[in-house]
This record gives structure tokens, C-alpha cells and sequence, in this order.
């Protein structure tokens, strides 16, 4: 079998990415954007024609309150198309991003919904370390209705234990 070139995708600049489905059907790939100085945004970019649209807007424009720029997206909820879930951890000072230390579910509607499941209990900065075990790095059951992350739970030691956790809502 060959594989054939078909585009390339419209901003996705690498980092943290997951594919799924939007809450129209089409395939998407869920992305962050970096917005200098500002923090992230995330977006979609639709497969089939390159399409991009804004999922989780930057808040109190034109001030621009936007998510922390360490973050984790998984969309692996197949049974629950429509939603990426997405865990939020700043290692810099945004200590009053959007979403800062949360894991929540993102509807892939362009309307900024959110559905939390839990805070990340993460320790406080500074940290005596900031290693990358320490995100949260959220990943959803297969319907959707639990969130596995991990956190140190509030331990800024350089021998923090990094525990995986286990969050579920009742969905509708």
C-alpha cells in the first residue's frame, strides 16, 4: 500500500494533540495555541477541509486571561464523541489562567463548555522540582464518564510520590 500526501494542517504547531470528533461528527484534531505572553487557546482543525475554530476561548478580553500553557488533551472518550477532556498545570507564574489546576471535559462545539471532574490537588509553586511526571495528564474512560490523571497531591518535595487518581460524574 502507498500512502499519498493530502495537506498540510492549517496553525497546529506540534506540542500537546489529540484526534476525535467534534459535537458535528467530523473528525478534528484538538490542539493548543500559544498566544505570546498570554497563555494558550484551544482549537480544532477540522481533517477533511483544514477548517480551524476556536474551542476554549481566551476570557476578560481584551485582557486576555487564557489557559496556563502546560496542559494535556486526550479525546480517547470514542463512545463520547464530541468532547476532548483536557488537565491544566502552570509551571510558569500563571497562577490565574483559565481552568489553572483543573480536569475537565471540553464540548468541541466552539461554545467554551466545560464539564470539571476534579481539581489536580497539584503542591503549590514554586516547586522544589518541575518535573514533567508532576502534570496531571488527564485520559478519559471509553464513554466518557471517568478521568484518570495523576498528582502529587499537594506535596512540593523533590521525593513527592506522584499517585494516579480516578474522577466520574454521571453524565446525561
Amino acid at each position: 500500500t502507498q500512502m499519498n500526501y493530502l495537506r498540510r494542517l492549517n496553525a497546529y504547531a506540534g506540542g500537546h494533540a489529540d484526534f476525535g470528533y467534534d459535537s458535528m461528527g467530523n473528525e478534528v484534531i484538538v490542539y493548543g495555541q500559544y498566544v505570546g505572553g498570554k497563555g494558550v487557546l484551544l482549537m480544532s482543525t477540522r481533517l477533511a477541509d483544514n477548517t480551524v475554530q476556536q474551542q476554549l476561548p481566551g476570557i476578560s478580553e481584551p485582557a486576555g486571561i487564557y489557559m496556563a500553557s502546560n496542559y494535556h488533551i486526550s479525546c480517547r472518550n470514542i463512545n463520547r464523541p464530541g468532547y476532548c477532556y483536557v488537565s491544566n498545570f502552570a509551571f510558569d507564574s500563571a497562577f490565574n489562567a483559565y481552568m489553572f489546576h483543573e480536569v475537565f471535559a471540553l464540548k468541541l462545539d466552539g461554545s467554551g463548555s466545560v464539564e470539571i471532574f476534579s481539581q489536580d490537588f497539584a503542591a503549590p509553586l514554586p516547586l522544589a522540582d518541575l518535573s514533567y511526571f508532576r502534570c496531571s495528564m488527564v485520559v478519559p474512560s471509553r464513554d466518557g464518564s471517568l478521568a484518570l490523571f495523576s498528582s502529587d497531591w499537594g506535596d512540593p518535595s523533590s521525593t513527592a510520590i506522584i499517585y494516579d487518581y480516578v474522577s466520574g460524574v454521571e453524565l446525561n
